[in-house]
């Protein structure tokens, strides 16, 4: 979904889907002004990953041909319109007027009308405002190099975990999946057998062997002595 979002994000229209998103999902608004309460689940939960993404995006100021003055997150403050619901009324600037409007000669020239000039609103907005670096407006990743990615997301939201040394284990191109699963549930210890709770009305001790030691996973597959002759017929016809 976040490769989704970011294709609307940066506008590239030339995508069937995102033109689609353009005309029938925003119509004249934005992604960052759209209500999250309406439309499809998959739409309501694309939506609700923006306020993940804004801080890992970076909104550079070209000539404001693209971005919304009062709708796209341009703003560290955000989507203006979200702060000051006011302020296209106060500056008589249309709520879908592009950045450019306040953009003369490469300068900043913020609308004054209906503001006081020592006004919290006023003096916010001018305070942060961002440097315009010429040419078109462009949206980029903060991570990576610039280059957005699903891994970089990734990577960036996920809480990494200790790193563990049978991963080798369970990857290879000729390697059975189902194997792969039962493998990885004996690693973790997952396995249904008798020293779980739910099976205790079966008995506790292990049924392959006459050992009479509890079936655990280490009993299984160190101790017990019939599965230890499984494994060793089974290297003997491995072995070249």
């Amino acid at each position: 979904m976040s490769k989704h979002l970011w294709d609307v994000i940066r506008g590239n229209r030339s995508s069937i889907w995102v033109e689609w998103i353009y005309r029938t999902r925003l119509r004249d608004r934005t992604v960052w002004t759209v209500s999250e309460t309406t439309g499809s689940w998959d739409w309501k939960k694309l939506l609700k990953l923006w306020s993940l993404l804004l801080p890992h995006i970076r909104f550079l100021v070209g000539d404001g041909m693209t971005f919304s003055l009062w709708r796209d997150p341009w703003h560290e403050l955000g989507p203006l319109v979200h702060l000051f619901p006011r302020g296209p009324n106060l500056t008589r600037t249309d709520v879908a007027a592009p950045l450019t409007s306040v953009i003369i000669n490469g300068q900043w020239v913020w609308p004054v009308q209906g503001y006081r000039r020592n006004s919290i609103e006023f003096l916010q907005i001018l305070h942060s405002l961002p440097t315009i670096h010429g040419g078109v407006d462009r949206v980029e990743w903060k991570h990576n190099g610039g280059t957005f990615s699903t891994a970089s997301v990734y990577d960036h939201f996920r809480t990494p975990g200790p790193k563990i040394g049978w991963s080798s284990l369970l990857s290879g191109v000729f390697k059975i999946p189902r194997n792969f699963f039962i493998l990885w549930l004996a690693i973790l210890g997952k396995l249904s057998i008798l020293d779980k709770p739910w099976l205790s009305h079966l008995g506790r001790d292990c049924i392959l062997c006459v050992d009479g030691l509890p079936e655990t996973h280490d009993h299984l597959f160190c101790e017990c002595t019939y599965a230890r002759q499984c494994l060793a017929s089974i290297r003997r016809h491995i072995r070249p």
